[in-house]
């Protein structure tokens, strides 16, 4: 009882209160907005949003799809393509328009960013020094299908016509190689 009174005194003191849908957003926007170009710093990001997601969605604040959603809207376009391009080959069954599970992006990322600097930007307190305060350039729209899904398809129908304009010239040779004999 003398410890709900002093909790009483402090707002925001309370479990019930530790984080909001806005930390999340401030992280993502702060995460795209800083680049995430080696491991060590997306690691960060990575376990920054996992502490925040968890406790959102174990009370209820957040939904799954939304966490998939602003995990990805937190990797600069750049690295997101690379990205995608890793998940599509170690995921092949998956359906373009669901989000990635936040795990599959982080073991996609890691794949992409290996060999890069791993150390981390963390503070002495072992935060990334993201600050509830600070305020969002361009903050988080209504979740939306995966990153430049236009630019997905259009990678997808590239890589497809090339390989059938290398097949195509592969049967050429081999007609040409057999109608020679």
């Amino acid at each position: 009882e003398w410890k709900a009174a002093v909790l009483r005194l402090y707002p925001g003191a309370d479990a019930s209160a530790r984080y909001n849908l806005g930390d999340l957003e401030r992280l993502v926007n702060q995460s795209f907005n800083s680049g995430l170009a080696t491991l060590g710093r997306f690691s960060d990001y990575y376990q920054d949003f996992q502490r925040i997601a968890r406790w959102l969605l174990a009370n209820g604040k957040l939904y799954r799809n939304e966490e998939r959603h602003l995990f990805q809207q937190g990797i600069p376009t750049s690295l997101w393509s690379k990205v995608v391009r890793r998940l599509e080959i170690t995921l092949p069954d998956h359906h373009p328009e669901d989000p990635y599970d936040v795990d599959q992006v982080f073991e996609g990322a890691k794949w992409v960013l290996k060999g890069t600097d791993t150390s981390t930007a963390k503070t002495s307190n072992g935060t990334t020094g993201i600050h509830s305060s600070s305020p969002i350039a361009n903050p988080p729209t209504v979740p939306s299908p995966a990153p430049k899904q236009e630019a997905l398809e259009l990678a997808t129908t590239t890589a497809i016509v090339s390989a059938l304009e290398r097949l195509e010239a592969l049967l050429t040779s081999a007609l040409a190689t057999s109608a020679g004999k």
